[in-house]
């Protein structure tokens, strides 16, 4: 008794030309997905994402501070260090504001926590590929 299996059919679909396809698909969908986490305040930042290889870009030059938020640095002098402390407590309590509820920064990590999103990614790539996931 002999058994002849044909893999055609699962090299095509995990061809390297098909994992591309599913990347991008996922990619855009992660990047569609995201945009409800990103600060709107003209929608210039939203609009201005796109997938780069195994990247999604935003332009403007705003977008790293944006998704970064305000940073800290050390004190570059013992009067700026005073000025610090006279006014720790306003300082620090000054948070960045966003107009859009929901926003804010670091917006991929908010979107990864959302368990639907990955639930979704998921099933584009599969889609997009062409595997019958049942």
């Amino acid at each position: 008794m002999s058994v002849k299996i044909d893999l055609g059919g699962i090299e095509k679909k995990l061809s390297s030309q098909s994992l591309q396809k599913g990347k991008a698909a996922m990619m855009n969908q992660m990047m569609l997905d995201t945009n409800k986490y990103i600060p709107k305040k003209s929608g210039n930042l939203r609009a201005s994402g796109h997938v780069v290889g195994n990247s999604i870009v935003y332009n403007p030059p705003y977008a790293r501070a944006q998704y970064y938020g305000p940073k800290r640095k050390g004190f570059v002098s013992e009067k700026q260090r005073r000025f610090f402390f006279a006014n720790k407590e306003e300082l620090l309590a000054a948070k960045r504001k966003y107009t859009t509820p929901g926003t804010g920064t670091h917006w991929y990590k908010k979107s990864f926590k959302n368990a639907n999103n990955i639930r979704n990614w998921k099933k584009v790539f599969i889609k997009a590929i062409d595997i019958d996931a049942t």
